[in-house]
């Protein structure tokens, strides 16, 4: 008797089946993960997105717009977003090798961030204000991965951080933004901000955050998709010298292509649209045209562009 079909089967039922309970599983662990840091941000929730594939709330936290994002592998994204005027061109991050800095003339500044913008005069009078020194040196010395750019404060948080370390970091974000915010409210006077400084609704209206994210995680899945492919060499090369029989030989790549053809699925299945859980789909000017690698790729069910 042939057992071969068996064996494929084998392996579709335990690949797929797992993946069924993990996503049940996941789904929950996600709403936990946003629960305890809306808890600790104290946030007022307007809108709530729990899919099968990642988890997203939106609200206010003390003024500012907040979007906390557990994505499918339990990554979790902080955006605060400064409903306040800026120093055009502000992006605060750790040191690093691109770009110039700007020094402010704080030691405790200069050495845990690396300062860029349009408007330098404005951006050193603004960073040398006493309030802003002691929030955003524990941020960004506890978070290296802390970004402020494009009047968001982002601050990405690891899969497999426990609940405690959520809620401080969530804290810590929210202390940074609040100062900013003060601190910039303090100094720009009237209704207008002053020269040098961006409109507060340019960062409320952004969708970047959408872009950049979706980027994210097309790389990443990427590397799985084309490394489990990749694996198919090897495993072909070892049918060819051990000493198997044929049938053997036979299931054993059977094995290997569906836990490739499983591993496609899997991509296709988390690389969603982080603003809604909607389909992307790429973007055609007609019907008859074909589609492009390099058509920019769109969201089907909320249109927000993800490429």
């Amino acid at each position: 008797m042939d057992w071969t079909p068996f064996i494929v089967v084998g392996f579709f039922f335990p690949l797929f089946g797992g993946h069924f309970f993990w996503q049940r599983w996941m789904k929950e662990v996600r709403r936990r993960k946003l629960d305890v840091m809306a808890a600790a941000l104290r946030l007022e929730i307007s809108e709530r997105d729990v899919s099968e594939t990642q988890a997203r709330y939106t609200g206010r936290s003390r003024g500012n717009l907040v979007k906390l994002l557990v994505g499918p592998l339990g990554g979790v994204d902080i955006r605060i977003t400064l409903d306040v005027p800026l120093p055009s061109g502000l992006v605060l991050r750790r040191p690093g090798r691109l770009g110039r800095d700007i020094q402010v003339g704080v030691a405790e500044l200069d050495k845990v961030l690396q300062v860029q913008g349009a408007h330098p005069a404005g951006i050193i009078r603004f960073l040398r204000e006493p309030a802003l020194r002691a929030p955003l040196r524990e941020l960004f010395t506890a978070h290296p991965g802390a970004r402020i750019a494009g009047g968001e404060l982002y601050l990405p948080a690891g899969a497999l951080w426990a609940d405690e370390h959520l809620a401080q970091a969530a804290e810590q974000a929210s202390k940074a933004a609040q100062a900013l915010a003060g601190t910039a409210r303090a100094l720009v006077s009237g209704s207008e901000p002053a020269p040098g400084w961006t409109e507060a609704s340019e960062a409320l209206a952004s969708t970047d955050w959408v872009r950049e994210t979706f980027a994210r995680r097309a790389r990443i899945y990427l590397v799985l998709a084309v490394s489990s492919f990749l694996a198919l060499v090897p495993a072909f090369a070892v049918t060819m010298v051990v000493s198997w029989d044929k049938t053997l030989k036979y299931q054993w790549c059977c094995a290997w292509v569906a836990v490739t053809l499983f591993s496609w699925w899997f991509t296709a299945r988390v690389t969603v649209c982080p603003a809604c859980s909607g389909t992307p789909r790429r973007l055609v000017e007609d019907d008859d045209s074909d589609v492009s690698l390099s058509s920019p790729m769109v969201c089907r069910d909320c249109g927000v562009q993800l490429q």
